[in-house]
């Protein structure tokens, strides 16, 4: 079944050409059945793991959160504007920065794509695709920094908003079986604060966290 939707999926964004944002209630819709399905099995038992990973890493934004987290970071900065006019052009401008980075971000990855399959796993060829876009992640920060969009944010408020982040549910209930089984957790994100990850997270048990982190002046 998730194969099936996957590759449904795949073909409609071809085929329709369509924006993330447009695919994304579709993508979501998807999941959801996918958790249906699982959930209405008769006779399994989520306690009984039947596996023993001695790893377990999972992706943070809409893995272990409903949504895409970034967002968040922005409306705290914004928050701290004295005036609604202030808040409000800091919001239009944030919008249309992160309209940008999307469709910027579908072109570079179209471009850096092969047309077509290679006939086996070619590490270099993945290797090459992820230093472009190291590149690419790295200079789209600097509108940020430059355009201080995130001036007057603090660790201490990421920390604060951390608990009010949807997650998905039974995530926690996943990281704390994975963890019960002595397997090493690890949490990977492109979210800047680890502070508002670990709040978010604050109920799972211990996880080492890959993720950028902000520098705070």
């Amino acid at each position: 079944l998730a194969v099936t939707l996957e590759e449904l999926l795949d073909r409609y964004a071809v085929q329709e050409k369509t924006s993330l944002a447009d695919l994304e209630p579709n993508f979501n819709a998807a999941m959801g059945l996918e958790y249906d399905f699982f959930d209405k099995q008769p006779g399994v038992d989520y306690a009984t793991p039947c596996i023993s990973p001695r790893a377990f890493a999972v992706d943070y934004d809409q893995t272990l959160t409903e949504s895409d987290t970034s967002a968040v970071i922005s409306e705290l900065a914004t928050s701290t504007l004295p005036t609604e006019g202030e808040r409000g052009r800091r919001k239009d401008a944030w919008d249309a920065l992160a309209a940008s980075f999307y469709q910027r971000y579908e072109e570079k990855v179209s471009s850096l794509l092969p047309k077509e399959c290679f006939p086996a796993y070619n590490p270099a060829a993945l290797r090459q695709f992820f230093e472009e876009m190291a590149v690419f992640d790295k200079e789209s920060l600097v509108p940020v920094q430059e355009g201080g969009f995130l001036a007057g944010l603090t660790p201490a408020a990421l920390r604060a908003a951390g608990p009010s982040v949807p997650l998905q549910r039974s995530s926690l209930a996943t990281l704390s079986l994975s963890g019960s089984s002595g397997a090493s957790l690890h949490v990977i994100s492109v979210n800047w604060s680890k502070d508002l990850i670990h709040a978010s997270l604050h109920g799972a048990p211990p996880f080492s966290l890959a993720s950028p982190s902000l520098v705070f002046e």
